[in-house]
């Protein structure tokens, strides 16, 4: 099932366990357009990389191109999820949480 309203996750958890059901687990919260966020992540991730080149080349007092010659991303999963829930006698609360969108790569430089 999905719904886009949160505020009635309790209560469908709720509804459906008094019409029978036995078991509720698994229970997912994702973001949409979750791309536009994986694409901002890369991007400051790559940003990053450019910045802590330029540092390291001011420190070895060397000059380093500001465009990666190779960039290898790193894939995971997807977005990391952080929540809680909680229940209780009353309609069963869920409790906000965060779902975290991160990006990894490698990036290879010239000087």
């Amino acid at each position: 099932m999905q719904i886009k309203q949160l505020e009635q996750t309790g209560y469908l958890i709720d509804l459906a366990v008094q019409n029978g059901v036995n078991r509720v687990s698994n229970v997912q919260f994702q973001v949409d357009n979750s791309e536009k966020f994986e694409e901002q992540a890369l991007s400051n991730a790559l940003k990053d990389a450019v910045t802590k080149a330029g540092v390291l080349g001011r420190t070895m007092n060397t000059t380093i191109s500001s465009i990666p010659i190779r960039i290898k991303e790193f894939r995971s999963d997807g977005p990391v999820l952080y929540k809680t829930m909680a229940f209780s006698q009353a309609q069963t609360p869920i409790e906000p949480g965060q779902i975290i969108i991160q990006a990894a790569l490698e990036a290879t430089f010239n000087y």
